[in-house]
């Protein structure tokens, strides 16, 4: 909500030589249905910019279409809460299959949130998530310790590329 964010941003996407449209920011759903003057500008600036802008934890708070088809936003992240419970007996899946239709139908990309195993990672890949984050592929890390990480999950995803 600091009308200087943006100018933050820009300057720092500046000094680094970080290429705007590798840089995602994630904006609460909360913040964003706030609909302060300085939190819409800044979103407006950072769509000029080039950056990529996600609505994170969608579905938690009062979600308007009409206000997310106005957003300048590239991104919903579908919380948590709702695709934890994905093939239960408390069963999410109407909600989750309804706001990514709902977002694919306004050209926005899907992320579900709180994959912790293959059920759900499976789930959300057959319901048309465009990509998945969670505890299933690994918990946070430092980033020290994530270049490793990286490298040894390239070499599993490569060593399986071939034996198939």
């Amino acid at each position: 909500d600091d009308p200087e964010t943006s100018d933050l941003v820009r300057e720092a996407l500046k000094r680094h030589a970080i290429a705007p449209h590798r840089v995602c920011v994630e904006v609460t759903e909360s913040v964003v249905m706030a609909d302060s003057a300085s939190t819409r500008h800044s979103l407006e600036c950072f769509k000029h910019l080039g950056l990529r802008v996600a609505i994170d934890d969608f579905g938690t708070g009062y979600s308007s279409l009409a206000y997310l088809h106005s957003l300048p936003v590239t991104t919903v992240k579908v919380d948590r809460t709702f695709v934890e419970r994905l093939g239960t007996a408390d069963d999410s899946m109407p909600v989750v299959k309804a706001v990514i239709e709902m977002s694919h139908a306004l050209g926005l990309r899907v992320v579900a949130e709180g994959v912790s195993n293959e059920q759900l990672a499976t789930i959300v890949s057959t319901l048309g998530c465009d990509s998945a984050q969670g505890y299933f592929w690994s918990r946070p890390m430092p980033a020290h310790e994530f270049a490793g990480w990286w490298r040894e999950a390239n070499f599993r995803a490569a060593a399986l590329s071939s034996a198939l």
